[in-house]
């Protein structure tokens, strides 16, 4: 197998898992999610104020779980999107001979970057010309939490919920 095509096989299977992780990641945020809300509101009933105090063990407990659940994801989504990256520049440095060179210079090329790469300038083909990519309202970027960072955020914000839950 050519260097070539072992790098492009690597980075599909890359850029896969990563997308599987996605996928798997945000089941288990929505399972903890649902399940810690439902906990919280059964603790705040009249009806189960006997168990409030089981219940709020039991939320902490979930939430120290989904936190270690979230940190491990947010650490493995890191780390693909690196391999992923390794994998294009690889990739680069193997086309380099074959005609990517030709492109270094061009005005395409100063933004082609990897799958999973968030660049503030984007090619835009309707102009041929890098431009900062476009944001409105709903698609804002925030710099300090990015959304992956979410599923260690949350878990964090119920496990002081709890925390409040127990002494009130």
């Amino acid at each position: 197998m050519k260097t070539e095509a072992f790098l492009l096989e690597d980075y599909k299977q890359k850029v896969g898992y990563l997308t599987s992780h996605f996928t798997r990641m945000w089941t288990r945020f929505n399972f903890f999610l649902t399940i810690e809300s439902a906990l919280f509101t059964f603790s705040m009933n009249s009806a189960y104020a006997d168990y409030a105090g089981l219940l709020s063990l039991a939320g902490l407990i979930l939430s120290l779980a989904w936190y270690f659940f979230g940190a491990t994801d947010n650490y493995l989504v890191d780390t693909y999107r690196r391999q992923i990256g390794h994998v294009h520049h690889l990739l680069e440095k193997t086309l380099e001979n074959g005609g990517v060179k030709k492109l270094a210079g061009s005005t395409e090329f100063k933004v082609y970057s990897y799958v999973g790469d968030v660049m503030d300038e984007s090619f835009n083909p309707k102009n041929s010309r890098v431009e900062t990519t476009p944001r409105n309202f709903f698609q804002n970027r925030l710099k300090l939490v990015s959304v992956t960072e979410l599923a260690v955020v949350f878990p964090t914000l119920f496990f002081v919920l709890w925390l409040v839950r127990i002494w009130y």
